[in-house]
């Protein structure tokens, strides 16, 4: 069941960090909110399967950006 509310949940975080989150500037990065969303899933006890949540969220980042399928994966594993 959580693996089927991760696609609008992680589909709403990817609009609020391409909209939103991308104008704060870091030390000369920006705001990775999806990656920080799948971070904190994966640490949860009860979670079995987080790989779930950073292969769609990499899907999704890469849907709304134009950069490589695979520069997004990456950081999601």
């Amino acid at each position: 069941m959580a693996f089927l509310l991760a696609i609008p949940i992680l589909g709403l975080m990817v609009i609020i960090q391409s909209a939103i989150l991308s104008q704060v500037q870091l030390l000369y990065g920006t705001v990775d909110l999806v990656l920080v969303v799948v971070v904190a899933w994966a640490v949860q006890e009860r979670v079995k399967t987080a790989w779930h949540w950073g292969v769609i969220a990499g899907l999704l980042v890469t849907l709304a950006t134009a950069v490589l399928p695979w520069l997004s994966l990456l950081p999601m594993f």
